[in-house]
């Protein structure tokens, strides 16, 4: 009965726009991490990422896109989305609750998502915020040749967030050029006190 309205009111969505179903653990049992529990960290001027691991275990969810919802430091830089584009499907039947899991890679590109940061961020920020996943749910896989997007859909603009982080850090070189000049001080600071005496 619950799928037959939650069907009667995707189609009636279909018809009047884009709908966004609320979230029913009958429609999918989607959960969402992100690597290294969402943080990352990169000096001014870089772009690190995200890498993720998906597990489904009920029905066919498709991942349409992502955004990073910035609570703080939101100019320090921007994100974009890589999963949305790469039509990432996590299915059920002999893949039931078998994690996709996915490293960031700028080159492929792989992951969620990435984060430019600006070259005139502050080292020492931090910038807070959720990654939200949006995602459609199907009774059948679309990778199947049968496959329907209207009579298979179950949901639409489903979503699901994870907790995310950027450590704006200084340049390795810059840090090691500060440690040494300080090391160094400190190792002159004895002979510079006995030649004053």
């Amino acid at each position: 009965m619950m799928k037959r309205l939650l069907l009667l009111l995707l189609v009636l969505g279909v018809g009047l726009g884009s709908v966004a179903v609320a979230r029913g653990d009958s429609i999918d049992n989607l959960t969402f991490a992100l690597s290294n529990n969402g943080a990352i960290s990169g000096n001014p001027g870089s772009t690190p990422g995200w890498g993720f691991t998906l597990t489904n275990t009920l029905n066919y969810v498709v991942i349409d896109a992502s955004e990073f919802g910035i609570t703080q430091n939101s100019g320090d830089g921007s994100y974009m989305d890589i999963i949305g584009p790469n039509f990432i499907v996590v299915g059920t039947g002999v893949y039931a609750g078998t994690p996709i899991t996915q490293a960031f890679d700028a080159s492929v590109p792989s992951g969620v998502g990435s984060f430019a940061i600006l070259p005139s961020a502050t080292i020492g920020d931090v910038v807070l915020g959720n990654i939200t996943l949006t995602y459609d749910v199907y009774s059948v896989s679309p990778n199947d040749p049968s496959f329907d997007p209207f009579a298979d859909s179950l949901a639409k603009g489903l979503q699901i967030s994870a907790g995310a982080q950027v450590d704006v850090t200084p340049e390795p070189g810059t840090l090691l050029l500060v440690l040494t000049a300080t090391g160094l001080g400190l190792a002159l600071l004895p002979r510079l006190g006995r030649a004053g005496a």
